[in-house]
């Protein structure tokens, strides 16, 4: 994949800084371990950093064990279940801290969102899913119909007539040929509902 600057997208990207995040969250671990084994705080502030600090230790663990399974995945090209739990952790809460670090290293959050699509798209692939077409969904903007059609297709794209102004036409023909189910969406509420 590649981005509008034409620099090809890699999945290494994504990996270090996910990877550079976990550091980051180790450096402020470090910090709360400092501060609890200091002798100038009190009882109950020590007790109260230690239990932040062991919740920080178990989501680092969970997390490095998910950035393992991803690494893991992309180098034997397989699916491996156990990692699955891991992986989402380390990705719901890291990859905001990477989008930070990013912007931090000046690197373009477009870049890193492709990045983070192609490690995705590679974690899906190596499931090797096996799904009958009528299974696949392809939902597509709303902005695909031509701007000046009267008929609306939001809620049932058959009800186009297929013109020839615009995709949606294609799309039909895709939908027909291949028995996959199409959906077209003004925005998320709608999409959810599909």
């Amino acid at each position: 994949m590649f981005v509008s600057n034409l620099i090809p997208v890699r999945k290494r990207l994504f990996i270090g800084l996910m990877a550079v995040s976990l550091l980051t969250v180790g450096l402020f671990l470090g910090g709360i371990y400092y501060l609890a084994t200091n002798p100038d705080r009190t009882a109950f502030n020590q007790i109260l950093l230690l239990v932040l600090a062991g919740i920080l230790v178990g989501v680092i663990l969970v997390a490095a064990f998910g950035i393992g399974g991803m690494i893991l995945t992309i180098l034997y090209a397989r699916e491996l279940s156990v990692f699955h739990g891991p992986m989402r952790v380390a990705v719901s809460l890291f990859f905001p801290i990477a989008l930070a670090l990013g912007r931090a290293f000046h690197i373009d959050v477009n870049r890193i969102k492709n990045s983070f699509i192609e490690v995705n798209n590679y974690l899906v692939k190596s499931k090797q899913l096996k799904v009958s077409s009528g299974q696949l969904l392809l939902l597509v903007p709303h902005c695909l119909q031509h701007s000046q059609c009267p008929y609306k297709i939001t809620v049932d794209i058959d009800n186009c007539h297929r013109c020839g102004k615009c995709t949606v036409n294609d799309l039909l023909e895709l939908k027909e040929n291949y028995g996959i189910n199409v959906g077209m969406a003004t925005g998320g509420t709608l999409a959810r509902k599909f």
